[in-house]
């Protein structure tokens, strides 16, 4: 049997998926993803993604929440895309698949609106985090007999910038997330996929727009540092910066988000330059 590489993709809404429509759902040949609730493969298409409860229980898909007197991320550790609608997951995983012919074995585990610190080892998203992720390395073992390439593949920050979460604090807690996946999940590459602009565009942010375009500018600054200094990480990706100066890439239904076309444009680019890292090391 083949082996299947593992990719995980992590972060918040713009990794969750948080766009205006649902694009296209054709299966990514070569590809299936996981699902924690039934602990199966399904084949890899959009809509993608678990709404995963704290307590590891089916949860209910952001924007049809119902609760009595909370909210859904009061609920969820994880959370499917929004609405039904498209992820950059299949498009990162076709672009990877034409780039490296792997066969590939996607885990959707983002949640949106969340800062780094919600993510670390001992915080509340991780146990729900680290539970879909050994599923998935479990699952392949039983299926495909062993795991080929584990990739982490991190896309987070436009919370840490609203709340001026310090670079240098935003650094180390990218290393202990870092220390915590190779250690847990057996990665052998943390992929970041830089984040955009987002506390110093987002209309309903009240500050002084100089001021949040340095926040801004503060944790894209600590992505880069990450991947210049630490081993075996690797920046795929600073496109969204040139993306969100144009209308057609952003989600007109919520400001500050990526459309399915500007999620599909990201994935794309993210997957292809994965797969040459690879390539790259193959060579070395």
């Amino acid at each position: 049997m083949e082996k299947h590489d593992i990719l995980i993709f992590s972060g918040q809404s713009n990794m969750q998926g948080q766009c205006e429509k649902l694009s296209e759902t054709e299966a990514v040949d070569g590809a299936v993803e996981y699902r924690f609730l039934s602990d199966s493969f399904v084949p890899l298409r959009n809509p993608t993604g678990e709404d995963i409860t704290y307590e590891l229980k089916s949860g209910e898909r952001f924007g049809c929440f119902h609760g009595e007197g909370v909210g859904w991320h009061d609920v969820h550790g994880l959370g499917s895309a929004c609405m039904g609608y498209t992820s950059m997951v299949p498009s990162f995983v076709r672009s990877y698949r034409a780039e490296a012919g792997r066969p590939v074995i996607a885990v959707h585990a983002a949640k949106g609106g969340t800062v780094i610190s919600s993510w670390l080892p001992d915080a509340e998203i991780y146990p729900v985090l680290f539970a879909k992720v050994r599923g998935a390395i479990a699952a392949a073992k039983r299926e495909y007999g062993a795991v080929g390439r584990v990739a982490f593949i991190w896309l987070q920050g436009e919370s840490d910038a609203l709340c001026r979460t310090p670079g240098e604090v935003y650094l180390e807690r990218m290393k202990i997330l870092r220390a915590a996946a190779i250690r847990d999940f057996e990665i052998d590459t943390f992929a970041v996929i830089r984040n955009g602009p987002f506390a110093s565009i987002v209309s309903w942010h009240h500050a002084d727009p100089q001021e949040a375009l340095r926040a801004d500018q503060t944790i894209q600054e600590a992505q880069e540092q990450f991947c210049r200094e630490i081993p075996d990480c690797t920046m795929l990706t600073r496109l969204i910066t040139e993306l969100v100066r144009e209308e057609r890439y952003l989600n007109p239904e919520a400001e500050g988000h990526l459309s399915a076309l500007g999620l599909e444009t990201v994935g794309s680019e993210a997957g292809r330059k994965l797969a040459e890292y690879y390539r790259g090391k193959e060579a070395e």
